[in-house]
């Protein structure tokens, strides 16, 4: 008898007439002709044509579409490292970090035009550009980041699980470039916040700790953000969000300095200019800016915020590296 296909996610679509020619039922790794199939069977059938996943076939004139059943797409994670292995480079032909870092990205790149479509343009500058997507089977939006630089502190995210900073999905990179995927944060920046007006001490206090804490991460990572500011710090909710690692880089210390020189003027350390490698110091000294902006709105060499909280400031912001706070978990203290 014909039967209809029918999509649950297209329910408006009307269903579409075929015929079952060959019922197989699997029975281990052979298939057996049969005449009908029971709920809990695996089945294959020939006959119907254009016919793709999420389709339900149905008999009779009144057709009930079931509900799409999820599936969790494949993921591949990997540690790249120096093959210091006695037969490194004799075998194979594509067995570098480098040529494994291209695959990802061109899988990434082609996954994002497969499963998600585009809904704006956060951010374009002549480093790259910043894209807000939403994955068309289960709505859920991301943020696309493609851009030339390094992606080596995304990497390291890619297994962190922390409420103060967004869940990084997929990396990839090829030529300088670096394509990556992660979780969208819904809420506003505190830059937005601030238009409207100054934030109490208890406010600006509980935002400054928990931007602490993702520093706290991303130091031990053996990282340094180096663009601390009101725009890359999200609320969602009471929680204060640490965003955009594209000016991030590794700490290397047999470094005098750093080799690109990234940073927000007003809110970078003096050692980002050049002077110095930067550290774990140099995001200190950046939040401290942000802590004074919260209270007073002003840069602290214009405006610094009074009391106790104009004193973690002043130490937050020496020019000196070594009199700042010497670690996150320091500052943390001091608040």
């Amino acid at each position: 008898d014909p039967v209809l296909i029918c999509n649950y996610h297209n329910p408006e679509a009307t269903p579409r007439r075929t015929k079952v020619v060959s019922l197989y039922q699997f029975d281990g790794l052979s298939r057996t002709p049969v005449d009908k199939a029971l709920p809990g069977d695996i089945i294959c059938f020939s006959g119907a044509e254009d016919i793709s996943i999420g389709d339900t076939l149905c008999g009779g004139d009144t057709p009930e579409p079931l509900p799409f059943v999820k599936i969790s797409e494949p993921t591949l994670q990997m540690t790249f490292q120096v093959n210091d292995s006695p037969f490194a480079g004799k075998e194979g032909k594509y067995v570098t970090s480098r040529h494994l870092r291209k695959r990802l990205y061109d899988e990434l790149m082609r996954a994002v035009k497969l499963y998600f479509d585009q809904v704006k343009v956060l951010k374009r500058s002549a480093r790259g550009e910043i894209t807000l997507l939403r994955h068309r089977e289960t709505g859920k939006r991301y943020v696309f980041r493609h851009f030339m630089g390094s992606g080596d502190v995304y990497g390291r995210l890619l297994t962190v699980d922390c409420p103060h900073l967004p869940h990084i999905e997929e990396v990839g990179e090829a030529g300088g470039r670096v394509a990556v995927l992660e979780e969208y944060i819904q809420g506003d920046t505190l830059l937005f916040l601030l238009e409207g007006g100054l934030l109490t001490w208890p406010e600006a206090r509980k935002v400054t700790q928990d931007v602490c804490q993702a520093l706290w991460v991303l130091h031990a990572l053996g990282a340094v953000h180096r663009d601390v500011k009101d725009s890359n710090v999200i609320l969602r909710g009471s929680d204060a969000v640490l965003i955009d690692f594209d000016a991030s880089r590794i700490v290397k210390p047999e470094l005098a300095a750093d080799t690109v020189v990234l940073g927000t003027t007003g809110y970078a350390a003096p050692e980002q200019f050049g002077l110095s490698q930067t550290d774990g110091r140099a995001d200190i000294y950046s939040l401290g800016v942000l802590l004074n902006v919260m209270l007073t709105g002003q840069h602290p060499s214009r405006q610094l915020a009074g009391g106790k909280a104009g004193h973690i400031v002043q130490k937050c912001t020496m020019m000196n590296p070594d009199q700042r706070y010497q670690s996150v978990q320091e500052l943390r203290n001091a608040l």
